[in-house]
């Protein structure tokens, strides 16, 4: 016998989130592992312990919450409460990252993850790892996300649509092509004041491309995930999106 159920707040032993993780099944399927935690509320705990299936083809419960799925698009990952407890735990996908909209007959919502579909509306495959409140999503392909940039002052690599808003960290399979040895391509957190940034990544042979991976604390700028960038003389900086974590809290 499976069971998904909530048990009272003075019974409380799962503050912070573990298992849950997201992972998508199909091109418009996702799956919700074991695990449990609290709904946003802190009022109720929730155990999983059977997988959850999300198919958006369906609209409410264990399905997308309203409308069609959209394409390069990002969908928030919720599970449904009803506390009273008489109906199961269920989930929904919504591109809100605040309210989405209830399925019928359940009152309460914990943010567990999100699911991201590209041009084709096919969701993107993405490795989540990590449990807690922090958790680490890998691209199974990376995302170009600037090709040969050759700004010279910083200026904004948009990350909207590949992270949440409140993704801590990005991390950047990078290639820096300096026009003389002495180029310099510097990485910033979006909106800071920084001049230097808080990489740089120095050319050691003229018009020599060097990779390396490189981690980005990712700012807000206009309402944005972004991360800045900009490089000295005529160098030109490649970046491909790898991974992101995200902060449920």
């Amino acid at each position: 016998m499976t069971y998904k159920y909530l048990v009272p707040f003075t019974n409380s032993i799962v503050n912070i989130p573990m298992g849950l993780a997201v992972s998508v099944t199909s091109n418009t399927t996702l799956s919700i592992a074991d695990g449990l935690c609290m709904d946003e509320e802190y009022t109720q705990n929730i155990f999983v312990d059977s997988p959850i299936a999300i198919n958006t083809a369906t609209v409410g419960a264990g399905g997308i919450d309203t409308g069609t799925l959209a394409a390069s698009s990002l969908y928030y990952v919720y599970l449904m409460l009803d506390s009273t407890g008489n109906k199961a735990v269920t989930a929904v996908a919504s591109l809100s990252a605040t309210a989405p909209i209830y399925a019928g007959g359940y009152d309460k919502k914990k943010l567990i993850g999100v699911a991201i579909t590209d041009g084709s509306t096919h969701f993107i495959n993405l490795v989540q790892t990590g449990s807690g409140f922090i958790r680490e999503y890998w691209f199974d392909t990376t995302v170009s996300v600037l090709s040969g940039g050759s700004s010279a002052t910083f200026a904004d690599v948009d990350l909207t649509g590949l992270m949440p808003v409140t993704a801590c960290v990005a991390k950047f399979n990078a290639s820096f092509t300096p026009a003389v040895a002495a180029d310099v391509a510097y990485l910033s957190i979006g909106g800071s004041s920084s001049t230097n940034g808080v990489v740089q990544i120095t050319g050691v042979v003229a018009a020599k491309a060097q990779s390396l991976q490189v981690a980005i604390p990712v700012g807000v700028h206009s309402s944005k995930p972004v991360v800045q960038y900009k490089v000295t003389a005529s160098g030109a900086l490649t970046l491909l999106l790898a991974s992101f974590t995200h902060n449920l809290e």
